[in-house]
């Protein structure tokens, strides 16, 4: 089916925290609700739907700050 001829809009909203555990690691969740504003008469499925999300962080700043504790100097 082609559904090229109509667009859909979706919005979220969402709000989210997060936890540094190490140095390096921390740990993050999230809820929100999505919201179809735009409907497409191709399309039978409503997006409307809550949203949670849980994650792992790496920190990459503080990675490469640990790696490279003076910065990277170029030779000239």
């Amino acid at each position: 089916r082609t559904i090229k001829d109509h667009s859909i809009l979706v919005a979220e909203i969402t709000v989210a925290g997060q936890y540094k555990i190490l140095k390096w690691v921390g740990i993050g969740a999230g809820f929100g609700f999505r919201k179809m504003l735009i409907n497409n008469p191709s399309v039978a499925r409503n997006f409307d739907s809550p949203l949670y999300n849980i994650r792992i962080k790496l920190f990459l700043g503080e990675i490469y700050k640990s790696v490279f504790p003076h910065g990277i100097h170029r030779k000239e």
